[in-house]
């Protein structure tokens, strides 16, 4: 049991590392330029780059196992890398609009509506994190 716990852990870096470093861009961007019009830069991180996380670490994962893994592991794996992913990011966000005054969402999203927003975007990451590692799951069955 430990080495499968272990293989479950190592599947989830690369996914989550790979969101947080684009929330880090798309928040850097809006923090460095000062311009709220880039907080768009946000959409296809919060609601593409999920599904590209649960792919990643689905795809480690299977790599690192000798049997085949089912839908649910799948999905498990993806949700796993994605809250892992956004949860950091969430953090780190949260850190630079309290701790910094830079508003990564730009100046219309602070205090309150900050954490709504991050608890939204943490939620939802997570599904589509799953949608990602059953799509691969499935995809792979399939060839």
């Amino acid at each position: 049991m430990p080495r499968s716990i272990a293989e479950y852990i190592v599947a989830l870096i690369p996914g989550a590392v790979l969101l947080f470093a684009f929330f880090v861009a798309a928040g850097s961007a809006v923090a460095i330029l000062k311009n709220d019009l880039l907080s768009i830069a946000f959409l296809p991180v919060i609601c593409l780059l999920p599904i590209l996380s649960g792919v990643v670490s689905t795809l480690v994962l299977e790599k690192l196992r000798s049997k085949p893994l089912t839908m649910q592991r799948g999905a498990m794996v993806g949700a796993a890398a994605s809250l892992a992913g956004s949860l950091v990011s969430s953090l780190m966000l949260l850190v630079l609009d309290m701790g910094a005054k830079i508003h990564p969402f730009g100046s219309g999203v602070t205090g309150v509506l900050l954490f709504v927003a991050l608890s939204v975007v943490v939620v939802m990451d997570a599904v589509l994190g799953a949608l990602g590692g059953a799509l691969v799951v499935k995809f792979i069955k399939d060839i």
